[in-house]
């Protein structure tokens, strides 16, 4: 896989919903992707758009911080179709 650079795309999204129970955010978001941001850092983010912002947000999957420099990104690499307990 090769690194994407936001400024050619970003990464597919789709409609999600997020509710407390007084309030009802509709938005779009990715998968979680493989991200550089800082420059040379990596970390496993989510591309979000909201309809109330300008432009795509990136925001951590391990903390939920917004992550405000990210320049590529790439799509995780499947999961093992068979995952076996070592002793």
């Amino acid at each position: 896989m090769n690194w994407i650079s936001v400024k050619d795309r970003l990464p597919d999204l789709h409609d999600e919903v997020w509710e407390d129970g007084e309030t009802t955010i509709h938005y779009q978001a990715s998968d979680p992707c493989l991200c550089v941001f800082n420059t040379n850092e990596q970390i496993v983010a989510a591309c979000e758009i909201d309809n109330d912002q300008d432009g795509a947000i990136w925001v951590s999957v391990f903390d939920g911080n917004v992550l405000q420099t990210v320049t590529h990104w790439m799509p995780l690499p499947t999961l093992p179709s068979e995952v076996t307990a070592h002793d």
